[in-house]
């Protein structure tokens, strides 16, 4: 039996899109020592890939451990719990350790019995550049507790802790989000022994779903703050957290006025000015009286502006911003073969639509009837309950993220119901609403109420915490009206999600008139500024985007990087009698580096009922 000292623990939610990342990660820890040392992968979560999994225990130097509740703060407290050498360290499953970084490690630890941990220098990857983690690491064991208020010294794979001084309660109590963060400060306030190799041993690959991007990180640092202060650390140390609680504040402030959230908004800026250095912030209260009237000025006139979206043949504006930048194109139906559409798209918020509408209502329901019966030929595998069931995961951790009082969901345009029955085995109570749904299929599940028709069908007065509309607003007659329709269930403070086509996409440019997006069916092409603006004039606001497609086979970016030069030479070269339209298409690519969630062929909005509506 082979004897390690040193442990890696691994946490991983092993997800197929991180087969890539977990196998490097892991073969990244075998390479970093010329010792054995034991590996512990904790599975967290129900979205793992079967084949990852029996991976994992099939190697002989790895312990697989799964945990049903996907948190990686939980999953990092098992493994140390776990933990029997006397160091041990942990990374996360798409970064990787340097060559030797363990025994470069080991070498610092071991000169003093005194020294608790080594923290190291690294790279970070990002947008194809590499840069280094800190540039002023040493800071760390001169002066730990101030220096993290600079430049935070811990993360998630930079250190190796000695394990009697570093034990299974400092991962307790951890601060989602920015758990590394409070970590640090814990350590450092008590007077830790901290070594530092100010030599790379790792390596971050930044991904798009970064939890570091997302609003949940952001709004983690004023109660990270609080609970600093409440362990009354040095004078310095709380005048530097009051400054930064400062600024947290004035953030904070600004988000909240561009969500709509204009009292609070306020209240934050007044809490940025009464805090250490938060005079730097009075000029700024100018400036936010002054956009708060434009904001309110500008919702005022939208909501007068939108009442009703109609295609009218005579119209020369746009139907949503008014712009009267348009211009018409023939598409490829890719719902039917053959079949083509007309569009008309307005060149400045990329909303567009057919004119005139190729389906009517009545074969538009018709033919979901028989697409769910499997009764269409050559339909697209969207209709697939083992796809649905995968897409439904994705739609529902995005809705999990919402913040609700109860767990009550109306999912309007519910198809087969699949989404309905995973929320259900979730304790949601659901009302699915669909003119295909098979109410049979509920009969025995409590916590569905399945209803075959229109949600006009609902008792009036009927309230929902959240209400969502999966790949529906396209379909409509008319999205302003399914959208007021849909607001008058949604409890004040409550949510509504919408996930549709992205017409203001790489990809959708990319395809050009053969894209997948024209169908038939498909009477509404929303851009994510579109869509916004819709909802905002219906009494939305505290918008929340996806930051990755809702779909299983997914691995992009949110942001497009732009065309391959290489790409459209060869393009020019295969088909040159098509010089133009290669050339238009590699400038209007170009364009769509500068574009918002323009790597999103699919993008998913929430939106939060006025509580005062």
């Amino acid at each position: 039996m082979e004897q390690y000292f040193v442990t890696v623990i691994i946490p991983t939610t092993a997800e197929k899109l991180r087969e890539k990342g977990i196998k490097r990660a892991v073969n990244s820890v075998r390479n970093s020592s010329d010792d054995p040392i034991r590996i512990i992968v904790v599975v967290n979560g129900d979205r793992f890939d079967e084949g990852i999994c029996l991976w994992l225990k099939s190697q002989t130097d790895i312990s697989y451990e799964y945990l049903s509740k996907p948190s990686l703060p939980d999953a990092i407290l098992h493994g140390r719990s776990l933990v029997e050498t006397p160091f041990f360290a942990t990374l996360d499953d798409d970064d990787e350790y340097l060559p030797g970084a363990i025994d470069m490690r080991l070498s610092v630890i071991n000169e003093s019995p005194d020294i608790d941990l080594v923290v190291t220098n690294g790279f970070i990857y990002r947008n194809d550049k590499e840069e280094v983690f800190s540039s002023c690491l040493e800071n760390a064991a001169l002066m730990p507790l101030i220096s993290i208020f600079e430049s935070i010294w811990l993360c998630s794979d930079n250190a190796l802790y000695r394990s009697a001084s570093i034990g299974v309660d400092y991962f307790k109590e951890y601060h989602a989000y920015v758990e590394w963060t409070w970590l640090a400060y814990k350590i450092a306030l008590d007077s830790k022994k901290i070594a530092v190799l100010n030599q790379a041993t790792f390596r971050i690959n930044d991904t798009t779903g970064s939890l570091s991007k997302s609003s949940q990180y952001k709004n983690a640092f004023i109660p990270l703050f609080k609970r600093m202060l409440a362990e009354k650390p040095p004078w310095k140390v709380r005048i530097l957290i009051l400054k930064k609680m400062s600024a947290a504040y004035h953030d904070q402030s600004g988000h909240e006025l561009n969500a709509g959230y204009y009292q609070n908004a306020m209240l934050s800026h007044v809490k940025s000015l009464f805090l250490p250095g938060g005079i730097r912030y009075l000029l700024y209260s100018r400036y936010f009286f002054n956009l708060l009237s434009l904001k309110r000025k500008l919702i005022k006139q939208k909501k007068q502006s939108i009442k009703k979206i109609e295609p009218d043949p005579q119209s020369n504006t746009c139907l949503i911003c008014g712009s009267a930048k348009l211009r018409e194109l023939r598409a490829q139906a890719h719902d039917s073969a053959g079949a083509s559409v007309n569009i008309i798209e307005c060149v400045n918020c990329f909303f567009a639509w057919q004119n005139p509408c190729v389906r009517s209502e009545e074969e538009s329901v018709q033919y979901f009837k028989d697409a769910y019966a499997g009764k269409v030929e050559n339909v697209s595998d969207y209709f697939n309950e083992n796809r649905k069931k995968e897409i439904s995961k994705l739609e529902y951790d995005f809705i999990s993220m919402l913040p609700v009082k109860e767990k009550k969901l109306l999912d309007i345009g519910a198809g087969a119901g699949i989404f309905a029955e995973l929320a259900a085995k979730n304790n949601w109570f659901v009302t699915a609403v669909d003119n295909a749904i098979d109410i049979d299929r509920f009969k025995n599940n409590h916590m569905v109420r399945a209803i075959k028709g229109k949600v006009e069908q609902l008792i009036k007065g009927e309230l929902f915490d959240i209400v969502t509309l999966w790949d529906v607003i396209e379909h409509s007659t008319n999205p302003v009206e399914l959208i007021h329709c849909a607001k008058q269930y949604i409890k004040n403070g409550g949510w509504i999600v919408i996930e549709s086509g992205n017409y203001k996409s790489a990809d959708r440019l990319a395809g050009g008139i053969s894209h997948w997006i024209y169908q038939l069916d498909h009477r509404w092409y929303f851009s994510p500024e579109s869509i916004e603006l819709l909802l905002k004039s219906s009494g939305f606001s505290g918008f929340k985007f996806s930051d990755k497609v809702l779909r299983p086979d997914w691995n992009g970016s949110v942001n497009y990087k732009g065309p391959s030069s290489l790409h459209v030479l060869k393009s020019i070269i295969k088909d040159p009698l098509h010089l133009t339209r290669n050339l238009s298409q590699y400038y209007h690519l170009t364009k769509a580096k500068k574009w918002d969630y323009s790597g999103m062929g699919i993008f998913t909005i929430a939106a939060r009922k006025h509580t005062d509506d």
